[in-house]
Parts: C-alpha cells; structure tokens; sequence
C-alpha cells in the first residue's frame, strides 16, 4: 500500500496549533497518544491527522424520509433531484438562503426558487402525460423547457448544501446530488473558456465540501473559482465596467467576485494554505456590494484585515519574525474593525 504524502499545515490552521500543543505537552513530559496529531508543526504531519474512532459512513438507509417516490422516476439512483417533492424543495432552498445565502450571496435567490418551481412544474407534466389515456401530451401539457442548465446545477448544489447543513456534514441525499453533478463540473473546470454563469457552482461545490468537513477541497474549489474571476477581469473597475455594461448585471458579477474574496480568506485561514487572490493585484478603486449586504461588506474589511496578518505572519520579510510595532499596529485595526 502506497503511503499518502504528508499534508503542508500552516501556522493559521487547527491542525498547527494541535501540532504546537503536542509538543508543548511532550515537553512538560507528558506522553502522546500512539494514534494523535501530526507529526511536526513545519508542516511534515501525517496525511490525514486521524481520530482513533472515524467518522460514520454515508449509507444508502441514510435516505431522508421526506422524499417521495414518483412513478416517472424509476429507480432512485436515477437523477436524484426528481425524487424530491416540491414542497420539501422550496423549505430547503430556504434553508440555504437563511444560512448560506444571506452572508455570501454569489446566486440570486429569486432564480433559484423560479428553477425549482419549473423543474417540479415539469415533472408533475410528465406524470399527467403518462397517466393520460393516449399516452400523448395534451395542448395545455406542451411547453418549452425554460431551464438553463447552470440554474438546475445551482439549485441541485443547494439542496445538497441544505441537506448537509440539517444533517450535520451527514447526508446520502446530498451526495448523490454532488456526484450527478460532477460531469458538469469537470467539464468546467477543464474548459478553456471562462464564463460568469459557472462561478456560482464552483462557489457552491466548495461551501458543499466545507460543510462535509472537507476544508482542503473547500479551498481548492475556491481556489479555482477565484482563478476564474482574475480571467474575467472582475477584479478591475476598467474590465468590470466593459464587460458587464448592465448596471444589474455588473453589480451581480461584484457580488460574486467579493463573496469568493471572502471564501478565499476563508478557507486559507482554515487551512494554512495562501491565498489564491492577492490584494496587491486588485483595484483599490473597484466597487464593493449595496451596502444592505451587510455581513458581506463587513467580512470584506476583515478579510483585508486578515491579509495584513498573514504577511506578518507567513511572510520572509525581516526574517519571518514579528514586529512589535505591526503587532500593536494590527491589534489596533482589528480592535477598530
């Protein structure tokens, strides 16, 4: 069996500060544990930091017991997504706009809730046209099928979010909404060009692994749709205002660029891991959201904040050691923040 490569931890992540305390403790002589924390605090502990017991397996009796089983759908690991009722869709939309929508809103709500009720407008057309006597749609059954497929994966990855959120990091339901839409994400990320559309999925796929526990995925995601936004040009006022002319659309591509700034901090700091946008290569002049996105712009000035001490924290400058000067500095700042 081949031996996984040991995970960097930087100074800013839990497993760090574990690391630092493991020593600390081996030093007052105490003993360790055969089976703790990592091996080191400059970043050589083990792959995975495991807990003697693991975590619980997703399984398939793991299937919540509101959704419901519809005759057009055949067998439930078909399109997960068409065996849930409407009504439970709509709650857990709310779900997520109540914990993750209202702090970061990379999509719009009302899109959302539209596509939902669509999809579930056509699946209810497809069982009236399968109980119908001729087997044939009627005039009133026959519509176009006005659903774009970023808003049917966006939906999908709420709903997967949702579930995750009500359960914990435990959800087969959500997992199996993850996978089916996995194509769609390869394909994104493996395509040459970039569009706007796709962020918000990237951005929903990390928040989906966050609350998996899955903090290094978290940051990878977000990561690439940061990569995503530099190509787009949102992080200059002179290329979001050529591109996106529309004063809708525009404030819309700075809300989704500001949320993935954020996340970025985010889950760097989470992880220990850089940053994937610097603040030296942003326009100080671009805009930021409305001001009634309150805790986004809040958490805008933090994450500004948190990259002024992770420079004094990680960086080569004078040595990699702390000033006392930034340090009261820095203090100061965050006290006025």
């Amino acid at each position: 069996m081949v031996k996984a490569t040991p995970k960097f931890q930087g100074p800013t992540s839990s497993a760090y500060s574990f690391d630092v305390a493991k020593h600390t403790l081996q030093n007052m002589g105490y003993t360790p544990l055969e089976s703790g924390l990592g091996e080191g605090a400059d970043g050589g502990g083990d792959a995975e930091n495991e807990t003697p017991i693991g975590s619980p397996r997703l399984t398939n009796e793991a299937t919540p017991g509101w959704i419901k089983t519809r005759n057009i759908m055949g067998d439930v690991n078909g399109d997960p997504f068409e065996v849930l009722s409407r009504e439970e869709a709509l709650r857990l939309c709310q779900v997520y706009a109540d914990e993750i929508g209202s702090m970061y809103p990379v999509l719009d709500m009302d899109t959302v809730t539209q596509t939902c009720q669509l999809v579930h407008d056509r699946l209810d057309e497809q069982m009236r046209q399968k109980s119908s006597p001729s087997g044939r749609p009627t005039e009133t059954q026959r519509h176009e099928w006005n659903v774009a497929d970023h808003d049917l994966n966006n939906l999908k990855m709420v709903i997967a979010i949702a579930t995750v959120v009500e359960g914990s990091g435990l959800s087969s339901f959500g997992e199996r909404l993850y996978h089916n839409i996995l194509p769609t994400l390869t394909a994104i990320i493996n395509r040459e060009s970039v569009n706007i559309h796709d962020i918000p999925l990237i951005v929903c796929v990390a928040t989906y692994h966050f609350h998996c526990d899955r903090e290094a995925l978290a940051w990878r995601a977000v990561g690439h749709a940061a990569r995503m936004c530099i190509e787009l040009g949102l992080h200059r006022s002179s290329s979001l205002l050529r591109h996106f002319p529309d004063e809708s659309e525009r404030s819309h591509a700075t809300r989704i660029f500001w949320c993935v700034y954020c996340l970025d901090r985010r889950w760097s700091f989470g992880t220990g891991m850089p940053f994937a946008m610097q603040d030296t290569d942003i326009d100080p002049s671009l805009p930021t959201p409305s001001s009634s996105l309150e805790y986004l712009t809040c958490m805008i000035e933090y994450s500004r904040l948190g990259g002024r001490v992770w420079r004094s924290v990680t960086g080569w400058e004078d040595g990699g050691e702390l000033r006392r000067e930034d340090v009261g500095y820095l203090d100061y700042k965050i006290t006025e923040w």
